[in-house]
């Protein structure tokens, strides 16, 4: 890298450069944990009063790929004022991927080195749009604010490589601080929807809505969760499903309940508590009853199941 700063004498204004490159990123793969690759460089300029000046960030990235998802290009621009006493400004990224265009931009305030607001948060990729705006309260941590989540344009769906889910989809998110803890919210309605594989669907529903809650989210998570699908029609037709989740990221209880169409409707409804232990996820089903075929089925005994790696 190569940088240039000049102080003049007395209150002079600060002209501050730096520029770094990184020829390539390989080298930070087991760091990260995943395969890297490709060329960074970084500009970063600061003017204005040495008590208070202005700064800019630009970040760019070239020919390079995360695992096997492929970024042609990648810029991240952030502009501030005020940098010392109250940083006011704004974040832009943009870039090009084998999943599409990625975008996002937001303007930012930071006020008492604690309060940072982000109004309006504005993010556009793989046929999603995310609008918003969130305070934080960077000792707390808390946060407040909302965000909607849509696809873009439903008919052509959000994508996935050659997977696509079409349909209007909307989820709502809430954050709320209550009590010195982070509260999340969420709410999803969408439908009709169609899950297709290239040109072929793969699943299609006419109705899904639920809602979660989050609690103490920062500290010591515990959320809930409640599930609805009507009218599925895949591998096999669903009148409705229902799905309740309940617990911590170290221990989940799930409860299952569906519903058949056709001329012998079945009916499945299944218990379980599914618990992670160090690489091993165990599902501990102690329910298991209905209906499939016009033959009973039920769980004569709680059964065990681990999965682990390998």
């Amino acid at each position: 890298g190569e940088g240039k700063l000049r102080l003049p004498p007395g209150a002079g204004p600060l002209d501050a450069q730096l520029r770094l490159a990184v020829p390539t990123l390989a080298p930070l793969s087991d760091a990260a944990g995943t395969p890297l690759r490709g060329r960074l460089t970084l500009d970063a300029e600061a003017r204005g009063a040495v008590a208070d000046p202005q700064a800019s960030v630009v970040l760019r990235l070239q020919d390079a790929a995360v695992d096997t998802t492929r970024i042609a290009s990648a810029r991240a621009e952030l502009r501030a004022i005020t940098l010392l006493s109250r940083p006011t400004g704004r974040l832009t990224l943009d870039g090009t991927t084998d999943l599409g265009p990625l975008s996002a931009v937001t303007d930012f305030i930071l006020e008492d080195n604690r309060r940072l607001r982000l109004t309006p948060i504005t993010a556009r990729g793989l046929g999603i749009a995310v609008d918003g705006t969130v305070q934080a309260d960077l000792a707390g941590p808390l946060a407040n604010g909302q965000l909607h989540i849509a696809s873009e344009a439903p008919d052509h769906g959000i994508r996935f490589g050659e997977t696509a889910l079409r349909g209007p989809l909307g989820i709502d998110v809430r954050l709320l601080p209550q009590r010195a803890q982070q509260r999340v919210v969420v709410a999803v309605r969408g439908g009709p929807l169609s899950l297709r594989q290239g040109a072929a669907e793969q699943l299609a529903i006419d109705g899904l809505t639920g809602d979660a809650t989050l609690d103490d989210a920062f500290a010591d998570p515990h959320f809930s969760a409640r599930m609805r699908a009507q009218r599925i029609n895949g591998p096999l037709a669903i009148g409705e499903m229902r799905l309740t989740a309940d617990g911590t990221p170290a221990r989940i209880r799930v409860t299952a309940a569906g519903e058949g169409e056709g001329e012998h409707p079945g009916h499945l409804e299944v218990s379980t508590d599914v618990s992670r232990i160090a690489d091993a996820l165990r599902l501990d089903i102690d329910r298991l009853s209905g209906r499939l075929a016009g033959e009973p089925l039920r769980l004569s005994q709680p059964a065990r199941i681990i999965s682990s790696p390998g």
